[in-house]
């Protein structure tokens, strides 16, 4: 029997990790003014920071990931906003992920040196988030923070505490995963005494990972080496496909743990054709080499349900696995053939083979194997199979890359993702190198810097930068998928210029953040994005000057309601003002997105809220009283967590409210009663049908924040014209909550 070992990280890792940082660092230093760093080590401790949000997002922006971190050593250093300290309440980054609705909380432990000891995350450490993570769940604790005196000292940990409090009263769905990122071997222990009352209280929304020494070195050695496997298939299990007179793919039923043996670290074992030969009892600690996944084009996309359901299949039902999963795709170089007469199978030789598709399987057989008993793993995995095509594309990468395309249909992948082997960014890389720009096709690529570059940009960015350009600078920050999706083919497009105007939009985007940082403003990408449009309909201007007059345009502008800074760049009427700003300054308003006549009117959004909430429970109270239906005593405080009317159009008319937990509870006598919550939850279909509205019910337990436990209505079309005030609105409101009372008194029953 052929016995494999756990993959190890050594101390030669540890050097190439901390080069790799120090590089890492080299790049960000000539973007940021006046960096004054001449130790190695805290040179290596802030690359660390750089190095880690490309490796795990795909984030190489400069500018961006200074946005991301709060940590208040590294704010000192690199942030030159007038006031460039923060206390960071023990998380040390906070990055949001709209598309997927994640957001990550990182916790950064940088070591100066090697340590050989496979040292745990203290309790204290996992712990440390728990400051951070009261105030953004607790209502009371948010409220008695903001109050405090030196609360300017935590500014830029409140502006994301703030962030993520409108994201989750917004949309409950979000989650908050804790990443423990660390240079050494440790690894948290979600058993450790003193970090499980932790992370139970926050577990209904918090997912607890590791970033560690082996974590990063599995992303620095991606690349494509030769290599070579042997598969023994019954021929009873193969079907062959001529692809041309000399070379043939095949699709054939693969044993998982075969799957696992030649997607594994070790060279030997991918040689090893029979499973009998194999010591099965070390299947857990065999390790998933990423190099064969470098030409799929995604990462792994975590805990979502198909990856979930792929575990729950292999732990419940593996001899099913083969008819629920779609399978893996691998192409190779080479493929030759061996037959064996004697027992009617065939040896199938993989030479320089990549897998493009089913990299998710794989990962989740390998988490399933890493996460449970030896006994069940060996049960499971070998009563379970998988179909896997194998394709011979000899060294043509653009077959490569369109079957990558093609075939990446299982789980839903991102846009962004399927667009990096278009063809029209791969001219793009092309021509960008040969201008001095690095171009990161491909997210979290772990790409080595072998070459100087002036600029690198992400295509993620790039498709922002340009969106901007054309006219949205108000939704470049937030519409990365519908930037790939709907407007892909608008943006990079086959216009002769369209390399000459990318060029220039990095060049103008890079400097645009160094001008900002020579100014006493704050700066966010929203801002950058602005003013590349603005350029657009200023060309006169300097870049000096365009972020005087926006800077002006903010100074003077009253949102509808107050907010962050930050978030005023995303509001529809900061961007009028802009547009009357350059047309008053003689400027011609630019951009595909801006020249669109057809329907204005449904391009445009009006809304009429309530922000005093004590006003709005008084004028609506006041006409559901008078209602003879409606009986009840009601509370006198403020009640209405939310209330709008909009209207799209003249015809498309919307009013949403909602109720707080506790005024239902009131209301009905139930007022802790999470029976109640979930009776609600359970029959919000039958009582929209009654009311003729749609309604949304906060389930007690779909989110900790308090202030959006309870009920919204939200009714569409009533038909009344949009009104000069509230008291059609009102009234509508009050006969739809009567209609409810009278349903859910009916179904009491």
């Amino acid at each position: 029997m052929i016995k494999v070992f756990n993959k190890k990280v050594n101390a030669l890792d540890y050097d190439i990790m901390y080069q790799e940082s120090l590089q890492y660092f080299e790049r960000a230093a000539h973007q940021i003014v006046n960096l004054k760093v001449q130790n190695d080590t805290e040179k290596a401790r802030l690359g660390f920071y750089y190095l880690v949000f490309d490796l795990l997002f795909g984030e190489t922006q400069v500018q961006d990931i200074n946005k991301f971190i709060i940590d208040d050593h590294f704010v000192e250093l690199v942030d030159k906003a007038p006031n460039n300290k923060n206390k960071d309440l023990g998380i040390d980054a906070v990055y949001i992920d709209r598309d997927e609705k994640q957001i990550y909380l990182l916790n950064f432990k940088f070591r100066e040196k090697f340590v050989t000891a496979n040292k745990k995350p203290k309790h204290s450490e996992i712990r440390s988030a728990e400051s951070f993570l009261n105030i953004v769940t607790s209502l009371e604790e948010y409220n008695n923070f903001i109050k405090r005196e030196d609360k300017k000292d935590y500014q830029k940990t409140l502006d994301k505490i703030d962030e993520i409090r409108e994201l989750m009263i917004e949309d409950s769905s979000y989650n908050i995963i804790l990443y423990m990122v660390t240079n050494d071997k440790s690894k948290v222990d979600e058993n450790d005494p003193g970090a499980r009352p932790f992370l139970k209280r926050y577990e209904n929304f918090l997912q607890l990972r590791d970033f560690n020494l082996l974590n990063i070195m599995d992303h620095l050695s991606l690349q494509s080496p030769e290599n070579e496997a042997i598969l023994r298939i019954d021929n009873r299990m193969m079907l062959e496909h001529n692809v041309s007179y000399a070379t043939k793919s095949y699709v054939i039923e693969l044993n998982l743990v075969n799957l696992i043996r030649i997607a594994s670290s070790d060279d030997t074992l991918r040689k090893v054709t029979k499973v009998e030969d194999l010591d099965l009892d070390c299947l857990n600690s065999l390790t998933l080499d990423f190099t064969l996944l470098f030409d799929n084009v995604r990462e792994y996309l975590g805990n979502n349900k198909i990856n979930k359901k792929i575990i729950k299949t292999l732990s419940e039902e593996p001899s099913n696995f083969f008819l629920y999963n779609n399978g893996v795709t691998i192409v190779a170089e080479e493929i030759s053939s061996k037959p064996n007469i004697i027992d009617e199978s065939t040896e199938l030789i993989l030479k320089n083979y990549q897998i493009v598709n089913g990299g998710q399987t794989l990962r989740s057989i390998f988490k399933y194997k890493t996460e449970n008993k030896v006994e069940d793993i060996i049960s499971n995995l070998v009563s379970a199979s998988v179909i896997v095509r194998l394709l011979v594309t000899s060294k043509n990468e653009e077959l490569t890359n369109k079957i990558s395309e093609y075939t990446n249909s299982q789980n839903p992948i991102k846009e962004i993702d399927l667009r990096s082997v278009d063809k029209i960014q791969l001219a793009i890389e092309q021509r960008l190198d040969q201008e001095g720009i690095r171009y990161d096709r491909k997210r979290g690529s772990g790409k080595e810097f072998s070459k100087k570059y002036d600029y690198i940009i992400s295509m993620e960015k790039l498709g922002q930068v340009l969106f901007a350009y054309e006219g949205r600078p108000e939704s470049a920050a937030n519409s990365k998928a519908v930037i790939f999706s709907n407007y892909y083919d608008t943006i990079f497009n086959e216009d002769p210029k369209l390399f000459e105007r990318i060029i220039e939009q990095i060049r103008l985007y890079s400097e645009i953040g160094t001008q900002y940082q020579m100014t006493e403003y704050n700066y966010y990408e929203q801002k950058a994005y602005y003013v590349l449009f603005m350029k657009r309909c200023l060309p006169t201007k300097s870049i000096d000057e365009i972020i005087e007059i926006l800077e002006d345009i903010l100074i003077n502008y009253t949102p509808e309601k107050e907010t962050t800074e930050a978030r005023k760049f995303l509001q529809p009427s900061f961007k009028e003002n802009v547009i009357e700003k350059i047309k008053s300054l003689g400027g011609k308003v630019q951009g595909v997105f801006t020249v669109q006549k057809k329907r204005r009117d449904k391009l445009e959004e009006k809304k009429m809220r309530i922000n005093n909430k004590e006003q709005f429970w008084d004028g609506f109270t006041k006409y559901l009283c008078e209602l003879e239906e409606f009986n009840y005593n009601l509370p006198t405080k403020k009640i209405a967590s939310y209330y709008t009317i909009s209207r799209v159009g003249q015809e498309d008319i919307k009013c949403e409210f909602s109720i707080g937990a506790k005024t239902i509870g009131f209301i009905y006598g139930k007022k802790k009663d999470k029976n109640f919550y979930n009776f609600l939850v359970s029959h919000k279909k039958t009582l929209s049908e009654k009311i003729g509205s749609e309604l949304i019910v906060r389930d007690w337990n779909d989110t900790n924040i308090s202030n959006v436990q309870g009920l919204r209505i939200s009714i569409k079309n009533f038909g009344l014209n949009y009104p000069d005030n509230n008291v059609e609105a009102y009234k509508i409101l009050s006969s739809k909550f009567t209609l409810l009372d009278k349903a859910v008194q009916e179904l009491l029953k």
